[in-house]
């Protein structure tokens, strides 16, 4: 039976005669502690915190666990931290999460630094926001390339990957009264429609992503440019062979067309709509 890659089943990423790399839920522990004790742990607020029983631990760390049951949802968080780290951009890490020789879905330990202050893209001060957006379309400068060529990355990952659940899912932290990226996490919702031009994003709240504004800070600072050239030099098929020798899977022939294919027509879009806009 030929499957979309939406309804493939996660057995078929197994290998028939290999040892799936990843971790095994019956090593883990169940907390054990209340919501506000788990808060307190995990440096998050407590409202935050939808199920106790998402979350385990190992060793002394916190582990947060997805049951899934579609190859999508599985490599999608895999490629999507893949491609964070291709983009220089800090991510969370994603190890498959298995039920003795069964993939069940993926697990992720906590990255939190109970040493620093987060908050939430979209819970950020109109000031706050206001201000990025006025960095962001400035000059660059000695003063500000350490805060904008992350999010020029981000901006240019997002797009060719159409991650369109940004708004409630980007985690930022304070350093020296100025707003940094934090980890990216939870890539589930991407590599999808590649002929979408729009999207919201938590530092454009009264505005959408779209070609237009990103050739326009391309003019306003060529890193932008440089990091949309990047994610143009993406290795789609190496990412993929990379990805299945990491975790010693097998992804089926059709799935990896399907990537493919969003890959050649996200490309395309970005080619035509910005960077010949630029150059």
């Amino acid at each position: 039976m030929v499957y979309d890659r939406l309804d493939y089943p996660l057995d078929d990423l197994v290998k028939k005669n290999g040892k799936t790399r990843g971790i095994d839920i019956k090593s883990l522990r169940s907390v054990g502690c209340d919501r506000d004790s788990l808060a307190r742990a995990l440096n998050l607020p407590v409202d935050k915190i939808e199920k106790i029983d998402d979350w385990y631990t190992l060793g002394s760390d916190y582990y947060f666990v997805k049951i899934r049951i579609l190859v999508k949802n599985v490599l999608n968080e895999l490629l999507g931290e893949y491609l964070s780290d291709y983009m220089d951009l800090a991510t969370i890490h994603y190890d498959l999460l298995l039920d003795s020789d069964r993939i069940i879905g993926v697990v992720s330990r906590n990255f939190r630094d109970r040493e620093v202050k987060y908050v939430k893209a979209n819970e950020l001060s109109d000031a706050e926001h206001k201000s990025i957006k006025r960095v962001l379309r400035s000059r660059p400068s000695i003063f500000n390339i350490k805060q904008k060529r992350p999010m020029y990355n981000y901006l240019a990952r997002n797009f060719y990957a159409n991650q369109v659940d940004r708004m409630n899912n980007v985690l930022c932290y304070y350093r020296n009264a100025s707003v940094f990226l934090a980890q990216l996490y939870d890539y589930e919702c991407s590599m999808r429609f590649p002929n979408d031009r729009e999207l919201v994003d938590p530092f454009f709240i009264d505005e959408s992503i779209t070609p237009t504004l990103l050739a326009q800070l391309s003019q306003f600072d060529k890193n932008m440019l440089r990091a949309i050239e990047k994610v143009m030099l993406f290795d789609m098929r190496q990412a993929l062979d990379d990805i299945a020798s990491a975790h010693n899977i097998v992804i089926p022939n059709d799935v990896k067309d399907d990537y493919l294919e969003y890959d050649e027509k996200r490309k395309a879009l970005i080619e035509e709509r910005i960077i010949r806009r630029v150059k």
